[in-house]
């Protein structure tokens, strides 16, 4: 959302515009929905990683390679890690750990992440659909003025 809110004014070639930005929110609001019903699917790397796919804006794709397979890790190296890979080539110490932890203290967070992706999602949809703010004027599903 940030990278997009950022560069929307550089999309226009791509037929992306602060209007197309509803359906970004949008995209975000039913993931939120999804993982507030089923707060399993915070820990399901496919879902969370295609929540904006359905965009079909390559730009954001290529951001999203960069940052996840090219981008240098800003991480220490340590012992079989690479600091000079991106996130996702980093396996178990970063990625991986996101989503199939390996590492015990990881595996003992489980039961809080599930815990807290809950309240998360509860927050960010009591603040999205917030009357008093722009971003309730976005949303699809409230007939916003500025989806």
């Amino acid at each position: 959302m940030r990278w997009l809110a950022g560069k929307t004014h550089t999309l226009a070639e791509f037929d992306w515009s602060t209007k197309k930005m509803a359906t970004a929110i949008d995209r975000l609001l039913d993931a939120l929905v999804e993982i507030e019903k089923d707060g399993k699917k915070i820990l399901d790397e496919k879902y969370m990683m295609s929540i904006f796919t359905p965009l079909k804006l390559k730009q954001l794709d290529k951001y999203m390679i960069f940052v996840f397979e090219v981008k240098k890790s800003p991480t220490t190296n340590r012992k079989g890690c690479d600091s000079r890979q991106g996130v996702k080539a980093l396996g178990p110490y970063i990625y991986r750990e996101l989503f199939q932890p390996i590492r015990e203290e990881n595996k003992a967070t489980t039961k809080n992440i599930l815990k807290w992706g809950l309240d998360i999602a509860k927050c960010l949809l009591e603040e999205m659909k917030d009357p008093t703010k722009l971003t309730s004027e976005h949303l699809s599903s409230l007939k916003g003025r500025l989806n």
